[in-house]
């Protein structure tokens, strides 16, 4: 009875850690997604193709990861963080 019970707990356990994963993973992405718009359209309209311009690309980089990571997502902020920032 007491096995059944541990049993049951530790599945309880192993499907709310996944749904809270999924859940954390999919925060973090959109976040990432909203963020890099404005880099994004910064490449598309050439400010960085231009003297001084690798320079701003770094320190624009350095304001996106600080505001990416400054927000308090957990673990999984370096999992996602991997797809766009590095």
């Amino acid at each position: 009875m007491i096995c059944d019970f541990q049993k049951e707990l530790t599945a309880r356990r192993e499907h709310y850690r996944r749904m809270n994963e999924s859940a954390a993973k999919k925060k973090c992405e959109l976040e990432l997604r909203t963020l890099y718009t404005s880099v994004n359209t910064a490449l598309q309209d050439g400010k960085y193709l231009k003297p001084g311009g690798y320079e701003e690309y770094c320190e624009d980089k350095k304001k996106f990861r600080k505001a990416y990571l400054g927000d308090g997502k957990g673990y999984l902020v370096s999992n996602a963080n991997t797809l766009f920032v590095e």
